[in-house]
């Protein structure tokens, strides 16, 4: 949209001047001048004029956009796709900050285009002064490259490429770098390397509508490069790398991954060098109803070897049954039933006997395999109370919870503890049959949840949730009572209250919800040339819900 004070043009259109123009495009990106010419049919010179990206306040649209360019004169060639900008000012709400004699980047209409992005500075006490300067090499519609030298005070240049492609049917990275760096600080982890580097890639691809596969490999010349340069986070303490096959369709759900992982912690505990190859999960939802309720069967397989020399692999085979039973007042009752068997093959387990890791298992078990079998019973109590003010629906429901099980499954420990030992007991878990995160772990005995949940429901689609409760060890074994758990706050007969909230926007908005727990005890860009700046414009995955390895290293970090 063209407005202007007045506006003069050729017999045929081709050129012309406009004064106080005001020129908007249809994604809000705005040019305003005091006037305007056309000249040779696809040139305009803007004098005295802004251009701004962002959308005016609707409340007062004479105040300053959030930042704009002002220049004496900005000239767009429509053929070359790009705007040039003679005596320009970069102004924050109105303020100029940055003054340049001249500079040009593309016009909105350009998604990608080679060119410098915007470039850095940090200062570090191991790498002293660093500069980075990358460059954009825009080469196709469906694939780039980004070449990111940086030059460092103390540690040489490291040299960083990123390539990205999209194909039909996926996409993949790979993002490569190195530095050569013969250190001669006999305290720094680059002494005595000639070359130091590390290539880290990810990938997914579609095989049909229901199946996919992927990856996510990264691999490093010594555990301590990407941390020192900055392209890891330093508190990170170990690497994963996965290849995975999934799949989801009708009611089926199978998923195989193959995990490495390494740790980053020093001292290192050899168990933490480990792979799984492969954890196998397949579930199944019956599709016609079993005694008026849900039937489903879930299967997990896992090959677990360590470095240290313990191996153990697992088969578990789970059915689950539920019914939601409403009556005539509004009740709501939702029996269920778990039927669960196991089969372990452990080998060498007395070689866990490393410090701080005794409790993964007992002293001298013997080799071999282990079964394991579990049933569990129960009944869910909701009486949910609903009302509405205006347009938000308020839904109430005190709830209450009763699981049965056996009062003992043996002495657990004889099995090692690889999946679960990743607990944070909050809202989200209270009413979970069995609260441990991983397979290894099973809770026994009689154990009650209650707690009450609110609602707010807007018409919009919006909701805010807040739910408050406890749980209570009625009877049993509490698998809980052990050093590892003892600060779960699931140790003692009676738990710690729990309470969280949380609020989601409409669907319609990509934004994520947000929670907050609480306990307490009992691919585009355009680069801009000329100065060298730039803008840059179901079902679980997996029942093992984090690797193995990684779970142990949690585990260290935090004892």
């Amino acid at each position: 949209m063209i407005t202007a004070d007045q506006l003069t043009l050729t017999d045929d259109f081709r050129d012309g001047f406009v004064d106080a123009l005001k020129f908007v495009t249809k994604d809000d990106t705005r040019i305003v001048a005091e006037s305007a010419s056309r000249e040779a049919g696809n040139v305009t010179v803007f004098r005295k004029g802004w251009f701004t990206p962002c959308k005016l306040c609707e409340e007062d649209p004479s105040k300053p956009p959030t930042w704009r360019i002002r220049a004496g004169k900005i000239t767009h060639k429509r053929d070359q796709a790009k705007i040039v900008y003679n005596d320009a000012a970069f102004e924050f709400f109105g303020v100029p900050v940055l003054w340049t004699p001249w500079f040009q980047t593309a016009d909105p209409t350009v998604k990608r285009k080679s060119g410098f992005l915007i470039p850095s500075y940090s200062h570090s006490d191991e790498l002293g002064n660093s500069v980075q300067i990358p460059y954009y090499f825009a080469l196709s519609d469906h694939y780039d490259f980004t070449f990111a030298p940086m030059w460092t005070e103390k540690a040489g240049t490291l040299l960083l490429g990123d390539w990205r492609q999209r194909t039909s049917n996926g996409g993949y990275r790979v993002e490569l770098a190195g530095v050569f760096d013969n250190d001669t600080d006999i305290t720094s982890p680059a002494f005595g390397d000639d070359f130091r580097g590390s290539i880290n890639t990810q990938g997914r691809f579609a095989i049909d509508p229901y199946y996919s596969f992927g990856w996510d490999i990264l691999a490093e010349t010594d555990d301590t490069f990407r941390r020192y340069y900055n392209l890891d986070s330093r508190l990170k303490t170990d690497r994963v790398s996965q290849v995975y096959l999934e799949g989801l369709h009708d009611r089926n759900y199978f998923s195989t991954r193959f995990y490495n992982t390494e740790s980053l912690l020093a001292p290192d505990e050899e168990f933490s060098e480990a792979t799984v190859y492969p954890i196998i999960d397949y579930d199944y939802i019956v599709d016609t109803p079993i005694v008026g309720g849900e039937l489903s069967f879930n299967s997990n397989v896992m090959v677990f070897s360590s470095e240290d020399g313990t191996d153990s692999n697992r088969f578990i085979m789970e059915a689950n049954w539920r019914r939601q039973l409403i009556d005539g007042i509004g009740q709501v009752f939702t029996p269920f039933g778990r039927l669960r068997g196991d089969v372990y093959s452990v080998d060498e387990p007395s070689v866990l006997e490393l410090s701080g890791s005794e409790d993964l298992v007992t002293a001298n078990p013997e080799d071999g395999a282990i079964w394991r079998g579990n049933a569990v019973g129960g009944m869910e109590y909701r009486y949910p109370f609903i009302t509405t003010t205006g347009t938000v629906t308020h839904t109430l429901e005190p709830i209450g919870q009763i699981i049965a099980r056996p009062d003992s499954l043996g002495d657990q420990q004889e099995i090692p503890n690889e999946d679960a030992l990743s607990l944070v007991f909050d809202d989200t878990i209270l009413f979970d049959i069995d609260k441990f995160s991983g397979y290894d772990r099973i809770e026994t005995g009689t154990r009650a949840n209650v707690g009450v949940r609110y609602t707010a429901q807007l018409i919009s689609g919006a909701y805010a949730r807040a739910v408050f409760g406890q749980s209570y060890q009625l009877a049993g074994q509490n698998e809980f009572d052990t050093d590892f758990y003892r600060t779960s706050g699931l140790a003692t007969d009676t738990s710690d209250y729990v309470s969280g909230a949380t609020c989601r926007r409409p669907r319609t908005s990509p934004s994520p919800r947000s929670n907050a727990s609480t306990r307490t005890p009992s691919m585009s860009s355009v680069p801009i040339s000329g100065l060298g700046f730039a803008t840059v414009r179901c079902k679980r995955a997996s029942t093992m819900r984090t690797c193995p390895a990684k779970l142990r290293a949690e585990r260290r970090l935090v004892s």
